[in-house]
């Protein structure tokens, strides 16, 4: 397997961020959770906006950590 250069390891992550932007939830979602957490009496510290942002966290507290490892990088097409 060869090794991947920074800058080719760089260009990877960055069309597989371009590529789950794009593919990702809409943006109304986000806004009408900040809207809801502006307007709650006693807001808690994070929210899950989002399909990944659901399952994901799930994923990782029952899977073998290099099992989760594994889906991360074939997310992010890295080897």
């Amino acid at each position: 397997m060869p090794i991947l250069t920074l800058k080719t390891l760089r260009d990877v992550i960055r069309s597989s961020v371009y590529q789950a932007i794009a593919q990702g939830d809409n943006p109304d979602k986000v806004a009408q959770a900040i809207v809801r957490v502006a307007s709650s009496q006693s807001p808690r510290l994070r929210y899950r906006v989002g399909n990944e942002a659901q399952w994901l966290p799930r994923l990782k507290a029952i899977l073998p950590d290099q099992l989760f490892r594994f889906g991360a990088r074939k997310r992010l097409n890295l080897p």
